[in-house]
């Protein structure tokens, strides 16, 4: 058969057939791995978390952009195992200024082996404002309550003041730094917690967008017992001897019973309070005496703080 050809046709034809061969296949593997567009392939859409890059040092974004739903085409076995953070979604703003942007185009970046055949939304509006900061007091609020018979005390911040960072359109909306913490259940004698404080407005309302420096505080709350009034019976410390040949007849106490503040967990076991010492060494008549109240174990006195202690002495008969 390879007769009816010329003769440079003939020569090395086994040779040129298998180059053909070969040319043929190179061309269908191209074809249908590298060019996921003109194959049948399997398509799938992500969402892109969305950037902005080239962003002028004294410029911050308003409302930072959030994501891009990105539809891609490829090989079933290429496009199953993407995955966001195989994409690059971002808008660029070189040498942009503070203002609004209403249609910049956003730029994917891809990996190898597949095609992104839509992005969108395809424009997104960008609005950049200066970048300024300002200082701001932390304030605390508390909620919760802790276990029964115990209350909070003041909380104090570290640090007190935070710097806020971000648009100066945000920024100058915001009013108050604030950090909530939960006292439920808690019995501890000092509370640490570890918080990130809130920027609000005027009405309270949160302002997100803006920087924090640092961005958490340290707040610690003293918790202690809690008090109860109640009547406290007052009992003289009498220290010494009266002279030989005398006896103490009686003591009296003005007056005999004062208010106090008791903690809760000491109510059963505090029923009385003591005086200063009253002292009757060598005595051999009537004496009168102010003494001042003792308040031990956390208890707290209203007026008086100090008493009358009256000792009557008398003079015991000789056999």
């Amino acid at each position: 058969m390879a007769e009816g050809y010329p003769g440079f046709l003939r020569r090395n034809l086994n040779l040129k057939l298998l180059a053909l061969g070969l040319a043929v296949f190179l061309w269908f593997y191209v074809h249908y791995t590298q060019d996921p567009g003109t194959r049948s392939a399997f398509e799938a859409s992500l969402k892109i978390p969305l950037s902005v890059e080239n962003m002028g040092a004294n410029l911050a974004l308003v409302e930072p952009p959030e994501e891009v739903v990105v539809t891609v085409r490829g090989a079933r076995q290429i496009v199953e195992g993407l995955r966001p953070e195989h994409f690059r979604a971002s808008v660029d703003v070189k040498a942009k200024k503070s203002g609004f942007y209403q249609s910049l185009p956003v730029i994917v970046s891809k990996p190898p082996g597949v095609k992104v055949t839509s992005t969108d939304p395809a424009k997104v509006g960008v609005q950049l404002d200066t970048l300024d900061d300002k200082s701001l007091t932390v304030e605390v609020r508390i909620s919760g309550r802790p276990q029964e018979g115990f209350t909070p005390g003041t909380p104090t911040v570290k640090p007190k003041e935070l710097r806020i960072r971000g648009p100066q359109s945000k920024l100058i909306l915001a009013k108050r730094l604030m950090v909530q913490t939960d006292l439920s259940d808690e019995d501890q004698v000092d509370v640490v917690q570890e918080a990130s404080p809130k920027v609000l407005g005027e009405t309270g309302k949160e302002i997100k967008g803006l920087a924090l420096d640092p961005g958490t505080v340290q707040i610690r709350i003293p918790v202690r017992p809690s008090l109860a009034r109640r009547p406290l019976i007052v009992m003289p410390q009498i220290v010494g001897h009266v002279a030989s040949g005398y006896a103490i007849r009686d003591i009296y106490v003005e007056p005999q019973v004062v208010e106090g503040a008791v903690p809760f967990d000491k109510l059963k076991t505090t029923r009385s309070i003591k005086t200063t010492p009253v002292v009757v060494e060598g005595i051999v008549k009537d004496l009168q005496r102010q003494a001042s109240l003792i308040a031990e174990n956390g208890v707290t006195l209203e007026r008086p703080e100090r008493v009358t202690v009256k000792i009557m002495v008398v003079r015991l008969k000789s056999k």
